[in-house]
Formats: structure tokens, sequence, C-alpha cells
């Protein structure tokens, strides 16, 4: 017999938002726009950031309708900025059809804090995803870089450029996306780059018999099954993160946790979408911020 403790989430009054986080001035201020997968994990940043512990509703959203995929990507970078143990989207996830079912015995939203996440804040969480991005003057030239970045002369690896990246590392991305970018005659991949996708065992059996993991293959995507880059390089030694002093990934979970993983000297973390990735893998260099 299955046991749970009668405690915490466990418990439904401890489901219940206890925070109502607006967002529908991203919405208007246009977003998502370029870099849409992107969104979702820098999103699930700022709204970690915001909630901590209390359990979030989050509002001006519904209309997105968010993919499987966008809300795993949420989730992960959510948990990873906050310690909240769930979190609700008002029209989209299954305890919030509308608001007042979300905050449950405080439907009426009486004494519970209402917060309006800004475009600025979205744009915080993407700059302290994207830690290896210039410090300032907004443009990859190197100038604020110091010696540790990527980005040779040639536009590959290498070098004081902190726009270059020599590892582009996808943590569970959407096959099928990323094999229509792969393979819709945008280019090669860059000689000096390597890229490397975790995702389970079985999305790869997928993959393989759709044919999108051929496709990959002939890009020069690599794949690691039945783990997360969070295991990687620390945990279990892993020579292209030993390596590289510039990496890419669209996980904001990875994103945050990378520098202190790798901790050493001039290592450096970008940040993109899937898109972003794709383009980094073909030019070794990363894309400046949408």
């Amino acid at each position: 017999v299955a046991r749970a403790p009668a405690a915490g989430a466990h418990l439904d009054e401890h489901r219940h938002a206890t925070l109502v986080l607006d967002t529908s001035a991203l919405v208007a201020a246009g977003l998502p726009a370029a870099s849409a997968d992107a969104f979702w994990p820098t999103l699930g940043y700022a709204c970690g950031n915001l909630a901590q512990t209390r359990v979030p509703a989050l509002t001006g959203i519904a209309h997105l309708r968010p993919t499987r995929d966008e809300l795993k990507a949420f989730a992960a970078a959510f948990g990873t900025s906050g310690a909240a143990a769930l979190f609700h989207i008002v029209g989209v996830t299954p305890e919030a059809a509308d608001l007042q079912t979300a905050l449950g015995a405080a439907g009426s939203g009486e004494g519970v804090e209402t917060l309006r996440l800004s475009p600025e804040q979205f744009a915080s969480a993407w700059r302290t995803l994207d830690s290896g991005a210039p410090s300032s003057g907004g443009h990859d030239d190197g100038g604020n870089c110091g010696d540790g970045g990527g980005g040779g002369g040639d536009g590959g690896s290498g070098g004081g450029d902190c726009s270059g990246v020599d590892l582009v590392a996808l943590g569970n991305p959407e096959v099928e996306s990323l094999a229509a970018m792969v393979g819709g005659g945008g280019g090669a991949k860059h000689r000096d780059v390597r890229v490397i996708a975790t995702l389970s065992r079985f999305v790869l059996e997928q993959a393989e018999a759709a044919g999108h993991a051929l496709t990959l293959s002939e890009f020069g995507v690599e794949f690691i099954n039945d783990t997360c880059w969070c295991m990687l390089g620390d945990v279990v030694p892993f020579p292209p993160i030993q390596s590289a002093r510039t990496l890419i990934t669209n996980s904001g979970k990875y994103a945050h946790y990378a520098p202190g993983l790798v901790n050493r000297s001039g290592f450096k973390v970008r940040y993109s979408g899937l898109a972003g990735c794709v383009a980094a893998a073909r030019t070794g260099r990363a894309p400046p911020r949408p």
C-alpha cells in the first residue's frame, strides 16, 4: 500500500494559492515574441523569485495555451528560483479553472497579495540566466568578457569574445521542433561546436521511429539518455563540460545552476531559446538577447 504524509501539498487546504501573479503586462508588451519557447522557463524563473514559498496563481496568460513541454519548462525554472510546492495557471492547470477556485477558501481574494509581473522583471530574469553575456553596453563585442569567453577570430570557439560558444547544451528539447530547425536548410553545424541533448530513452526511441533522430545525428547532435545536465560534469565526470569555455543552453534550470556546478574561472553560460541555440551551433556565436 502506497503512503504519503498527511502534510503540506498532500492536503487540499495547502494546495490553494496564497499569492496572485498578474502577467497581463507581459502580454501587453508583446511577449512572447521572438524566442517564444524561452518565454516559459524565463517566466517560471521570474515567478519563482517572486513567489518564494507562497503558492502562486498566475493570471493573464491562459490564452497562450501552453503545451505540456512548455509547462514542464516553466515548472523546472519555477522550482529553481522558488521554493513553493506547486503553482496554478488560471484557465490552464487542473485546480485553477478560475481564480476563485485556485484561491479556495480565500476565493474572494481578500487578504491575498497580488503582484504584477513587469516586462522589466522578466528581462531581469533573462539577464540572470544569461549570466555570460556582456556586463554592459549591450553588444557582444568581447569588451566585458575577461579572458574566458569563447569566440575565435573565425566565428568559432576560443579567444576572448563572450559571444563565442563551444558547447550547446540542450535540456530535453522538443525533438520534432529541433529536427525541423536543423533540417531546414539553414546551414551545417560549426566544426568547433558540440551539440548535446539530454532526453529520456523513451523519447529517443520515438524520435528514432519518426526519423527525427537521424536528422539530428546528421546535423551533429549527440544524445545523453536518462539524466539531466545538472548531473553531468559534477556528479558524473563529463569531458565536454570540463573542456568548454562557453556553453549556451535552452534550460532555465541549467542556466541557473551551471556556473556553480562547473565552478571554473573563465567559464561562461549563455541562455537562449531553441532557435537561438541552433543558430549558435551553426555560427559558433551566441545570438543577441531578444
